[in-house]
């Protein structure tokens, strides 16, 4: 299962595309192999990562700050993933952003942000991680449906993100959640995955919601202002 349902309740998270392919799919000036360190990793990553003023007022800091590992978690994202040796990835997630608590609805409108950028070894092994990020999904979306524990049945469906000529690993899932909020209602939980890749760097995009799939036109403005950032950095 390429998302396990504790995820999407608690946070997913959580993208890839290579910008810097030379066989055709857009190109940049970022090193491929030169070793880096870690202060450089988290430099370019604080550059792209998202934080509270990229989103409208009415989402805020969840009170998680920006955190850095330094070992590979691109499983617990997407299925069939590669996995560089974990001392040669730093992973640095942004801040969790959550939409600010209002009105009385019958069960609360939750929604949440967040992005991750994985540093890798070498841009050979961003591209394959891309390979295999998109051969997941386009094995999830033939099964259609995965079973959760404790939920109804985890249901996929295609995104089709707008960034021109950029290849992008993306899905949707999402479950039904039984007899939650005051009024005992079944309520739907959306969750949204995109990761694409500039160099050899790995940047991911999760948008988690209630009641109703992430905007749409919000998750293009933000993934348009990562792969931006990432191309403006030198790494």
């Amino acid at each position: 299962m390429i998302l396990s349902v504790s995820r999407i309740a608690a946070t997913s998270l959580v993208l890839l595309v290579a910008a810097t392919l030379v066989a055709g799919c857009g190109g940049s000036g970022h090193s491929a192999s030169t070793p880096i360190t870690k202060a450089q990793a988290v430099a370019f990553a604080h550059a792209v990562n998202l934080r509270a003023a990229d989103l409208p007022a009415r989402y805020g800091l969840a009170g998680e700050p920006e955190t850095v590992w330094t070992r590979a978690k691109h499983g617990d994202l997407l299925c069939g993933s590669t996995r560089a040796p974990s001392s040669e990835v730093t992973q640095i997630n942004s801040p969790v952003l959550r939409l600010k608590p209002g009105g009385q609805a019958a069960y609360p409108h939750s929604a949440r942000v967040q992005s991750v950028v994985y540093v890798m070894p070498n841009t050979q092994l961003a591209r394959q991680e891309l390979a295999s990020a998109r051969n997941c999904v386009a094995r999830e979306l033939a099964r259609g449906t995965s079973e959760t524990i404790g939920f109804g049945p985890e249901r996929f469906a295609p995104l089709h993100a707008t960034l021109p000529g950029v290849p992008v690993a993306e899905l949707r899932s999402w479950v039904t959640l039984p007899e939650l909020g005051p009024t005992g209602l079944s309520v739907r939980s959306y969750d949204d995955r995109f990761v694409f890749v500039v160099g050899r760097v790995e940047v991911a995009l999760s948008a988690t919601e209630s009641l109703h799939p992430f905007p749409t036109a919000t998750e293009n403005h933000l993934l348009t202002m990562l792969h931006s950032r990432a191309e403006a950095q030198e790494l």
